[in-house]
């Protein structure tokens, strides 16, 4: 028996599996949110997991889990859903198949917290200097991880990773009447504002702009 958590759950799964894959994750992201033009919150967050799909009698179990200290209870749970679990149509991935994918970025590992604060209070200001009765809400992120993938194939692969992303959105409350309100989006000036945000966070890397994500929030 493997002293390697994710190796002692692939020896479980193939004891009443054809075959099984484990996938292991791990990561820490850190958020920064402004509410109201005002900076709302700054917060970390870890997560850690494991996930397990086996193919029993030609069809896919899965089940998952956080809590790493009952692995056979996380078998048993896939080898259950197995028995209602689609058609495997596929064998699982091989070491000869894997591609070299680069998902790491050490700038954004060492990209400041007080940075993301100044960028978010850079693009308030320069919004409600288009419009002072705006409301204004900024979210940044940065993330960190790692995984382990490893199958009855052979595959055995760790990678590390890292995203960044920023959202914005902006709110023109006008009073129609002493009941309702009337929520209108200032769609032109937020698309300028916007720009101006996305070339500052371009700058964290040239590889990084793939993994930028901007959600636009429409309400109208």
């Amino acid at each position: 028996m493997k002293d390697n958590i994710e190796e002692k759950i692939l020896d479980l799964a193939l004891k009443d599996s054809d075959s099984a894959e484990v996938i292991y994750e791990e990561g820490e992201s850190r958020s920064i949110s402004f509410e109201n033009n005002k900076l709302k919150s700054v917060y970390t967050k870890s997560i850690r997991g494991i996930g397990l799909r086996v193919i029993k009698d030609g069809k896919i179990g899965f089940s998952s889990t956080t809590d790493f200290r009952n692995p056979q209870q996380l078998v048993i749970n896939a080898l259950e859903s197995a028995n209602f679990g689609q058609e495997a149509k596929f064998e699982f991935q091989t070491k000869s198949q894997l591609k070299d994918t680069k998902l790491f970025d050490e700038n954004v590992v060492n990209y400041p917290i007080d940075k993301g604060i100044q960028l978010g209070n850079d693009a308030i200001e320069k919004i409600l200097s288009v419009n002072p009765d705006y409301e204004c809400g900024v979210s940044i992120g940065k993330g960190v991880g790692k995984s382990r993938l490893l199958n009855s194939n052979g595959l055995d692969t760790s990678t590390r990773s890292t995203s960044f992303g920023t959202s914005m959105d902006i709110l023109f409350v006008k009073r129609k009447d002493c009941y309702g309100l009337e929520r209108v989006r200032a769609l032109r000036e937020w698309m300028m504002i916007l720009a101006n945000l996305q070339q500052r966070c371009f700058m964290i890397s040239n590889w990084q702009r793939k993994r930028l994500i901007y959600q636009p929030l429409l309400i109208l």
